[in-house]
């Protein structure tokens, strides 16, 4: 996080951080932080295209905004990206 208030990156994570403990088989590998868009985007493994789903759809429920990039195969396991906004 570089400069100013790191209070929305702070919400955001402690908003997703149960979500991401719940759903089985979806690992987060990076996570970055774009403050003026008050924008979290993961970069993360999951063992299907469900678990991106399930990993969105419990996230919308908290309210937050969440739009799903592009998913891909890489063998048994799926990865993708997912971009997290508060709707405040």
């Amino acid at each position: 996080v570089e400069g100013g208030s790191d209070a929305g990156f702070l919400v955001l994570l402690q908003n997703i951080a149960p979500v991401l403990n719940q759903v089985n088989g979806f690992q987060p590998q990076s996570i970055r932080y774009d403050m003026k868009r008050n924008e979290l985007r993961l970069r993360a493994i999951g063992k299907d295209f469900q678990s991106f789903s399930q990993v969105k759809q419990e996230l919308e429920k908290q309210g937050l905004s969440v739009d799903q990039g592009g998913l891909n195969n890489d063998g048994d396991t799926v990865v993708g990206e997912i971009k997290i906004r508060s709707q405040a």
